[in-house]
């Protein structure tokens, strides 16, 4: 059947979310698969699909992604359809994952002010997450936050160290203190017990 075809009929050339090119050809089960996809991906609003934040669709009963932009595609190296359907979940971290598990319920209430750092599982990037109802799903927006975490992390180290700088200096400038006292002393001591002084040994 595929003898004589335009190579370029094979494909999907109409997708409103991406560079994607998915075959409807190849079989009757992934002409359906395919086509959901795309379909899937056209519940993104015009905004999100252009917008340069990724931005990403979820179904708030099982937490599968039924849409995303390119710049979600673009950021975690994947392309739209095989985006589609995954855990939104799974993509995070295991302390990630329990953050979103709490303030889920609140988000699928669609409760203003919910925020969530959330970092990738493969990648180790971190994001700061915005939420809001569209339709029947829930619209996650990503705001990369790597470089600030790791600007935190160093700053948090930095005092740390400064920390212990100035307490070892408050601890050696204490030791000095007594070291003088004594020295001082022995001094005074030296003074009274002259040599052949039956204590001057000790001293």
């Amino acid at each position: 059947d595929l003898i004589g075809k335009n190579f370029k009929d094979l494909f999907h050339s109409e997708n409103p979310i991406g560079w994607d090119l998915l075959p409807i050809l190849a079989a009757k089960e992934e002409l359906v698969l395919a086509t959901k996809k795309v379909k899937m991906g056209k519940n993104l609003s015009s905004e999100s699909t252009t917008s340069p934040i990724p931005s990403i669709l979820i179904n708030p009963e099982n937490q599968k992604i039924t849409g995303a932009n390119p710049a979600f595609s673009k950021i975690f190296d994947q392309t739209i359809s095989a985006v589609i359907d995954q855990n939104f979940s799974l993509l995070w971290d295991n302390a990630s994952q329990e953050r979103l598990a709490k303030v889920w319920p609140k988000i699928c209430q669609n409760q203003p002010d919910i925020t969530v750092e959330l970092t990738h599982q493969e990648s180790g990037f971190t994001f700061r997450s915005f939420w809001n109802k569209q339709k029947e799903d829930i619209c996650c927006y990503l705001f990369d936050i790597t470089q600030r975490k790791k600007l935190e992390q160093q700053l948090a180290q930095d005092q740390k160290m400064q920390a212990i700088g100035q307490l070892t200096g408050g601890i050696a400038h204490d030791f000095n203190n007594l070291l003088t006292a004594m020295i001082g002393f022995c001094d005074l001591l030296l003074q009274r017990h002259r040599i052949g002084d039956p204590s001057f040994a000790d001293l």
